[in-house]
Parts: structure tokens; C-alpha cells; sequence
């Protein structure tokens, strides 16, 4: 793949069909939904109830990564291909938190 060959794709991933994008300070918006050229939800960022989430979706559409905010408590949780949690980081009064679980939803692992 040449130079030029490589700034074209990566102006398209960008949404600049040729030239400099049109590149904003901020955007201010009470949802930012990303979708791929299917027009299928792969990310949504927004804030529901006062807390914030950041969920990544698979490319079938089903939630795979959600970073939450939920009363001061962070959390990350992966989900696998089938929608079950399988593993789950988080801080819970100060202190941190992990859970794993096998495909049978198992817990196999879990911290405190």
C-alpha cells in the first residue's frame, strides 16, 4: 500500500473525503452514537439517570463493552459473543473488584 494509498483510507475512516477534515475543539451532544457503514450501532456514548456509560457493541449488534460510572463506582464489564459477563473490573467503596466466569457462567475468579 503506497503513502498516498494510506492517507486516502485514513481520511475516509476519519470522514474526510479529500483535504483537511473539518476537525471541532468540542462536541457537545447528550448522546454520541458511532455506527459502521452497515449503519450498525458499534459505540454509544451517553448519560442516563446522571451516569455516564460507554458501551462498544459487537459486529452483530449486541453490547460487548460497557464502561459505567454508576453512583461514583467505575466499572468495565466484557461480555462474550453470547451476551453473558465474563469478566467485570471495578471499584466498589474504595476498593477494587474483579470477577471472572467460564462459559458456563462460573465464577472462576473473583476479587475481594
Amino acid at each position: 500500500m503506497t503513502v498516498e494509498e494510506r492517507i486516502e483510507r485514513l481520511e475516509k475512516m476519519l470522514g474526510a473525503s479529500s483535504g483537511q477534515a473539518d476537525i471541532k475543539d468540542e462536541i457537545w451532544a447528550k448522546k454520541l452514537v458511532i455506527t459502521d457503514e452497515d449503519e450498525v450501532i458499534r459505540a454509544m456514548l451517553t448519560v442516563v439517570d446522571d451516569e455516564p456509560g460507554l458501551v462498544i457493541f459487537g459486529k452483530d449488534g449486541n453490547p460487548r463493552v460497557m464502561l459505567t460510572d454508576y453512583e461514583g463506582e467505575p466499572s468495565l464489564t466484557l461480555r462474550d459473543n453470547n451476551g453473558e459477563v465474563r469478566a467485570k473490573l471495578c471499584i466498589f467503596k474504595d476498593e477494587p473488584g474483579l470477577s471472572l466466569r467460564n462459559k458456563n457462567g462460573e465464577i472462576i475468579f473473583n476479587l475481594p
